[in-house]
């Protein structure tokens, strides 16, 4: 597995070490705040980089895809049917999925 130094560039102190598949920067588009450090590469390295407006089109997408997923699964129980798709769109946060093993309760 690859292991990669980063640093930060105003100060040159390492400031992480990574390995493939990991990331970093994530906090600024998480909670919409500016980068905390401008890092350097110790080596050559290959990224893929996220911007924000991708950032928030592939999360409205994946949130749009699992809610699409709930409703059908609700949907298949006639009870649930019952109360209307809309009902079932406006409530979906109500029903959480878990998962028990044969013969638990």
């Amino acid at each position: 597995q690859s292991t990669r130094q980063l640093y930060e560039v105003k100060s040159l102190q390492k400031a992480t070490q990574i390995h493939q598949g990991q990331s970093f920067g994530e906090v600024a588009l998480l909670k919409q705040v500016r980068r905390t450090a401008t890092l350097r590469a110790e080596e050559v390295c290959h990224l893929a980089i996220l911007n924000k407006k991708n950032f928030n089109q592939t999360i409205a997408s994946s949130h749009h895809e699992t809610l699409e997923s709930k409703i059908s699964f609700l949907m298949a129980f006639k009870m649930l049917a019952r109360l209307g798709e809309a009902t079932l769109r406006n409530n979906h946060y109500y029903f959480k999925r878990q998962t028990f093993s044969r013969g638990e309760t």
